[in-house]
């Protein structure tokens, strides 16, 4: 598998937020997720809502790892 930068969020499905690396302030914050591309499980790293990363986040994830 060629090594992926980043993807769009509408390209994956069952992003999990796993943890906030760092904040931003007190609005954003960088987040570690894990989720799957084409049957394959990885993680990266995401700006989201601290309260609701579900409902507000970026929509490309970076930093893209296979797990």
């Amino acid at each position: 598998m060629k090594e992926i930068k980043s993807l769009a969020t509408s390209q994956v499905t069952e992003i999990a937020f796993i943890e906030i690396v760092e904040r931003v302030d007190s609005n954003w914050a960088d987040w570690l997720v894990e989720f799957e591309f084409e049957g394959e499980t990885f993680e990266g790293y995401m700006g989201a809502c601290p309260f609701h990363p579900d409902a507000m986040h970026d929509s490309t994830i970076e930093q893209i790892e296979k797990k």
